[in-house]
């Protein structure tokens, strides 16, 4: 059972983040330019340092909000693409067990897109609250957030060797 996936960033959430990285830039923004005006200091210089640091800090934040996380679960492997961060494939002999995890996945796992090595933990999740949870023989754990974690949890399991499975 083939299945593919691509999800984005999503929720109300986004515009808090976009206020929590351009809120503080912005108010030293005005200041600076409140204090210019009032004073006839030249402010020049630093407003725009500080207004290339603010179009620096909105490319990224577009770049990671417009990011799409693809999943893909054919014969052969588990495909995972994080264009342009991560690319994965985890071959079907290499999975020891997958866990749907209905809700509470952010909870438990946390939310993100990346790698921690000191824990040998994979996450890709962009917002939903429901995923699948890989293990690999290498020892790695994969978190796969998903809208259709059934759907992705079967896919993994039909791949899986029948000895394998939990």
């Amino acid at each position: 059972m083939p299945f593919h996936q691509e999800q984005r960033f999503k929720g109300g959430w986004r515009w808090f983040w976009a206020g929590v990285i351009l809120g503080p830039g912005a108010i030293i923004l005005v200041t600076l330019l409140a204090i210019g005006a009032t004073s006839g200091a030249d402010f020049l210089p630093t407003l725009l340092i500080m207004g290339a640091l603010e179009v620096v800090a909105l490319a990224g934040l577009v770049l990671v909000l417009r990011m799409t996380v693809v999943v893909q679960v054919t014969a052969e492997s588990i495909r995972i693409r994080v264009a342009p961060f991560f690319n994965e494939d985890i071959p079907a002999a290499e999975v020891v067990s997958v866990t749907e995890v209905p809700s509470g996945l952010l909870r438990h796992y946390g939310a993100g897109v990346g790698k921690k090595y000191g824990s040998r933990r994979a996450r890709y999740t962009v917002g939903d609250d429901a995923g699948v949870v890989v293990a690999r023989d290498n020892g790695w754990t994969v978190i796969i957030g998903s809208e259709r974690s059934s759907e992705l949890a079967a896919a993994i399991r039909e791949i899986m060797q029948p000895s394998r499975w939990s």
